[in-house]
């Protein structure tokens, strides 16, 4: 179910979100909407990985800026956005040992 959806369809309860006085209360699942719209955000950002690409000749070549070492081709920027996609599942898998990977130390 999409969550607008969900939303939609839950939001006519008369259930307070947040327990105490009726006067405090906010309106009918405000709090659990604008938590779950702030999580399911949070995720979709989650899902993005910065990339390196340029064209050499017929082809687009690239590589993840988390994974420097394993570099990847397509014929279209779309194929090469999609052989990315295939070698970050198999690197985050866990069956590939000894996998190098950048990332960033908090030094100060």
């Amino acid at each position: 179910m999409y969550v607008l959806e969900y939303i939609k369809k839950n939001s006519n309860n008369n259930v307070p979100a947040v327990s105490g006085p009726p006067e405090q209360a906010s309106p009918p699942g405000f709090v659990f909407q604008f938590f779950l719209l702030y999580y399911l955000f949070k995720e979709a950002e989650m899902d993005k990985r910065k990339y390196v690409y340029w064209k050499d000749e017929d082809f687009w070549i690239g590589y993840l800026e988390e994974f420097p070492d394993y570099h990847s081709q397509g014929e279209t920027l779309e194929e090469l956005k999609e052989n990315l996609r295939d070698i970050y599942s198999e690197l985050t898998s866990g069956t590939i040992p000894n996998v190098r990977r950048v990332d960033e130390l908090e030094v100060a």
